[in-house]
């Protein structure tokens, strides 16, 4: 054996080792700290806003593509809530990390204070929107393609930056023993459909499921 071959074989074991695990919902749904006490800030340098954060680590699944239209379209969503209901223009972040074994979830917002209990419930509602989704729900159905769209336009124009590249080149070879091609992440992206989004809501991210962390200033 050459050396790619025996790298090749020691990451197949490895994928053969820890597929199938059983993730648990957590069994604490949620901590809560200072900044200020946890972290001894001073008032100047005491954060101004809180931050809410909701995690899940879940099994792997083979096309991550449905992972990515379900945060864009579940961020486009959050975001047109916050700032409809608490009128600012806060930036919630969601985001897949790919790892050998399971994948950690996680969707982030700071906002003031005040303002906490009605970010956690917005991010709550729109999660169970798409989770609870009908398969009748056009409105829902017509965002979904809408991002769809999107994240094919962008694959096609390669919008991606240099660290998403490597992370997603080391993605590909630690799962697939091999760099996808355009061709074939365009594919999987195709393959994504409504009731895949939906039934992937539904299986992970439930409240029951989730983490809850809140970082008050």
């Amino acid at each position: 054996e050459n050396k790619d071959e025996k790298i090749k074989s020691k990451i197949k074991n490895s994928l053969h080792e820890v597929v199938g695990q059983k993730i648990e919902s957590p069994k604490n749904k949620q901590m809560k700290i200072s900044a200020k006490e946890y972290f001894g800030f001073n008032e100047e340098s005491t954060p101004k806003q809180t931050e809410i954060r909701a995690t899940r680590i879940t099994e792997p699944i083979k096309n991550t593509s449905i992972w990515g239209t379900l945060n864009s379209l579940l961020r486009q969503l959050i975001f047109e809530d916050l700032r409809g209901k608490l009128g600012g223009t806060y930036s919630p972040h969601v985001r897949l990390d790919k790892n050998l074994g399971h994948h950690a979830w996680s969707v982030s917002v700071g906002v003031k204070p005040e303002l906490t209990k009605q970010a956690e419930e917005i991010i709550k509602n729109n999660i169970l929107k798409i989770a609870l989704a009908d398969k009748k729900d056009k409105d829902l159905k017509s965002r979904f393609e809408e991002t769809q769209k999107m994240r094919l336009e962008n694959i096609l124009t390669l919008e991606s930056s240099a660290g998403e590249i490597a992370d997603f080149a080391i993605d590909d070879l630690a799962n697939f023993e091999k760099i996808k091609n355009v061709n074939e992440g365009l594919r999987e992206r195709l393959a994504v459909t409504f009731e895949d989004v939906c039934s992937l809501a539904k299986k992970e991210l439930l409240p029951e499921k989730l983490f809850w962390f809140i970082e008050e200033p």
